[in-house]
C-alpha cells in the first residue's frame, strides 16, 4: 500500500494536499493531464476509487466540486472555443449488463429535509440555452427501456404526496410548446396514451 496524506492538526486546520500539473505558457500548448486509476484484474474484481470528504462534528459537511475548464475566447473560430466537458460513464460488459449510474442525495436527519437534486443547463446571452435530454437506450433484441418519473410517498398522517410539475418556458411573445405523444408503429398499433388519477 501507499499512503499520501498530511498530518493531523491538534488545533486548527490540517494541511492541504494539492495534486496539480504545471501551466502551459505557449499559445499552442496545453497543460498536462492527471490520470487516476486502478489496475486491471485478470480473474477478479478491479479495484475501486473512493472520493470522500471528512465528517464534521459541529459544522457543515464539506463539499465535493468537479469543474471542467473554462475557455477564454482568444481565437477567431468561436465554434471551437467551448468550455470543457464532464463525462461520467459506467463500465461495459461483453457478456452481461453494463453498470448502473446512481445519483441520489442522502437521507435527512430527524428534523430536516433530504437534499435536492438540481439538473439544469446554464443561461445564454445571445443564443439558445442548452437542452436536457432524458432517455433510455435503443434495443436491437428486446424492449426499449422505460423512463419513470415519480415523487415520494408521504406516510405521515394528514400529509399529501409530492406533486409533479411540467411547464413550458415563458417568452416575451409566445410561451414554449408542450408535446406529449406516443411513437409511430411501423406495423401494428401505436402505443396508448392514458391520463389517470389515482383511486380515492
Amino acid at each position: 500500500e501507499m499512503f499520501l496524506r498530511t498530518y493531523n492538526a491538534v488545533s486548527g486546520v490540517s494541511g492541504d494536499l494539492i495534486l496539480s500539473t504545471g501551466y502551459a505558457t505557449s499559445q499552442d500548448g496545453q497543460s498536462g493531464s492527471i490520470y487516476l486509476g486502478t489496475g486491471k484484474s485478470s480473474s477478479g474484481v478491479g479495484g475501486s476509487i473512493d472520493i470522500t470528504v471528512g465528517d464534521s462534528h459541529d459544522g457543515i459537511g464539506s463539499d465535493i466540486t468537479i469543474t471542467a475548464g473554462d475557455t477564454l475566447n482568444t481565437v477567431q473560430d468561436t465554434s471551437t472555443a467551448t468550455g470543457g466537458h464532464i463525462k461520467i460513464t459506467t463500465g461495459s460488459s461483453s457478456e452481461s449488463s453494463s453498470g448502473n449510474l446512481i445519483m441520489q442525495t442522502a437521507n435527512s436527519g430527524t428534523n430536516g429535509i433530504s437534499g435536492q437534486i438540481v439538473l439544469s443547463t446554464g443561461d445564454a446571452t445571445s443564443g439558445d440555452s442548452g437542452a436536457i435530454y432524458i432517455g433510455s437506450g435503443d434495443s436491437s433484441g428486446g424492449t426499449g427501456g422505460d423512463v419513470h418519473i415519480g415523487v415520494g410517498e408521504s406516510t405521515y398522517a394528514g400529509t399529501t404526496g409530492g406533486s409533479v410539475w411540467l411547464n413550458s418556458g415563458h417568452g416575451t411573445v409566445n410561451s414554449g410548446k408542450m408535446i406529449l405523444s406516443t411513437y409511430d408503429a411501423p406495423s401494428g398499433v401505436s402505443g396508448d396514451f392514458k391520463i389517470l388519477t389515482g383511486l380515492s
